[in-house]
């Protein structure tokens, strides 16, 4: 035997090593059968790693349970497994309970009573007990399981832990091709179990959940020259979101218009001198003409493809700072590809808020209240109506991280869904009743109105409002100045320079 080999045997009992001429014992109180020893891992876990492994699975989880719409949880996961949603987390409580008694049942070295039944039978035991319950009371308890799980490893000493993972037992019940043994941290951490049946959840609402978009129809725009495809329809400063996607010469993204879910694809063609771009519509159904020419007006103006760059071009070439610019992103224009209820949604999340914290509460929206879009061959996901937040709750929003903007998100729902603001007919108002408009809108500020007269409605003309990170830059670019100028200063300067092009001058900039 090689000095190094570790050992195991077969039969329950305290395990315990000694070396000798250097070579390992393993001891057992009774000892059958010697084996290799091959353990659920390389190195037995520690406290702080279990802690960690099981919050952070937890919580990825958690989000992907309460990211499935309740009228969801009875379908099928998959068409060769009977268990809905429903069943799964009956399933996964089950688990948590089973595996907390084994664990203290471990402490006191008595083998794992899971260890003695068949998986399946095992399983379907805890999906029939819990079958009854309703999708919040199963939550509740799941909740319940985890926090008794984490009461229990806390109230463990690192002694505790590091002694039980000297005990072990064969795992009669492993299919692999060889038997672990079980010890305490193999117990505990859940995390492996969790991943598995986070898998289940992303595959169950991308491939049964997916709404497939096959019928499809192609139209062309002729933007006014100059124009650029990829900085007229892509702007890499905003942060990225799963209803679209890009690349040079492509983009992909969901629209939803009067009602209907819709996937664009949009291809460049022709950029000069007769700039040319290509719109592949994917439905669900076939489009009448009139609801394709509708769309077609929608996305001209969406994406401000009749907007002639020439004038601005004059009017900012004496600029020698915006002259280079211009050079580099000749025929860039201003666009917001989503409808302006989507823009407040991103307004909201953006609030306050790092990046990487935005990107997860906008997709924590797309994959509660959207759908999951698939067209193309590719996967999306989509914007909602607004009606679909005010089946929501305060409550269930904060849940999905979205903290005090629960409240901004429901109440801009309200508006919408009521018809209060009406996006295109805001279009055709004066610019100084737009503002006045928006800025009635609770929670809605000078900052956010100005955005707003810019990306979505094209009034390029006067800025009233600089920020004071806006300010520092341009106190630089224009002053030379390391002070942050007074907004007084920095208006009047912008506003005397470009005119009624100065949104979009700062817009180049």
């Amino acid at each position: 035997m090689e000095g190094n080999e570790q050992l195991e045997a077969v039969e329950c009992g305290r395990l315990s090593t000694d070396r000798q001429a250097g070579h390992i014992y393993i001891v057992y109180l009774k000892l059958i059968e010697i084996r290799p020893i091959s353990t659920m891992r390389d190195k037995p876990l520690s406290k702080t790693e279990i802690r960690e492994r099981i919050e952070k699975s937890y919580k990825d989880l958690t989000y992907e349970l309460l990211s499935v719409r309740e009228r969801d949880w009875e379908k099928k996961l998959r068409k060769d497994w009977n268990w809905t949603l429903h069943d799964l987390l009956a399933h996964l409580i089950g688990w948590d309970e089973g595996c907390l008694k084994a664990a203290k049942d471990f402490l006191k070295r008595k083998r794992p009573e899971y260890d003695g039944f068949e998986d399946r039978v095992y399983n379907e035991k805890f999906v029939k007990l819990y079958s009854k319950l309703s999708r919040e009371l199963l939550l509740k308890r799941f909740f319940k399981s985890r926090e008794a799980i984490s009461r229990f490893l806390k109230s463990l000493s690192i002694k505790q832990i590091k002694g039980a993972n000297t005990q072990g037992f064969i795992w009669n019940n492993y299919h692999g091709s060889k038997q672990p043994r079980l010890t305490l941290d193999s117990i505990l951490d859940l995390s492996w179990h969790d991943k598995e049946h986070i898998i289940d959840i992303q595959k169950f609402k991308r491939e049964t959940l997916s709404l497939t978009l096959n019928e499809k129809i192609e139209i062309y725009f002729f933007p006014k020259p100059p124009f650029h495809f990829d900085y007229s329809f892509y702007n890499p400063s905003h942060f990225k979101t799963s209803d679209v996607k890009w690349k040079s010469s492509f983009k992909w993204q969901t629209f939803l218009w009067q009602g209907k879910l819709l996937g664009l694809k949009f291809e460049n063609k022709s950029s000069s001198p007769k700039p040319k771009v290509k719109l592949t519509i994917f439905s669900k159904n076939k489009l009448t003409e009139t609801f394709v020419e509708s769309l077609k007006t929608e996305i001209v103006w969406r994406y401000n493809l009749d907007y002639d760059l020439k004038e601005f071009y004059k009017t900012a070439g004496p600029e020698p700072l915006l002259e280079s610019i211009i050079s580099k992103y000749k025929g860039m224009r201003i666009f917001h590809q989503g409808s302006l209820y989507e823009y407040f949604v991103i307004g909201i999340v953006l609030q306050n808020a790092p990046i990487h914290r935005t990107i997860k509460m906008m997709q924590s929206l797309f994959d509660r209240f959207g759908k999951s879009v698939k067209f193309d061959n590719r996967y999306f996901s989509s914007f909602w109506d607004p009606k679909e937040i005010l089946q929501s709750s305060d409550k269930e929003l904060r849940n999905l991280k979205l903290g005090y903007r629960a409240k901004a998100l429901l109440d801009i729902s309200r508006l919408f869904a009521n018809q209060e603001i009406d996006e295109v007919k805001l279009r055709n108002f004066p610019e100084e009743e737009q503002e006045s408009r928006l800025l009635s809108i609770p929670g809605i500020g000078i900052a956010t109105t100005q955005y707003i007269l810019g990306d979505c409605l094209h009034r390029y003309a006067e800025l009233k409002h600089v920020p004071n990170w806006e300010r520092k830059l341009y106190s630089r670019i224009f002053f030379k100045s390391k002070q942050v100028l007074s907004e007084k200063r920095v208006l009047s300067f912008l506003n005397n320079k470009f005119g009624k092009h100065t949104k979009l001058a700062v817009h180049y900039f």
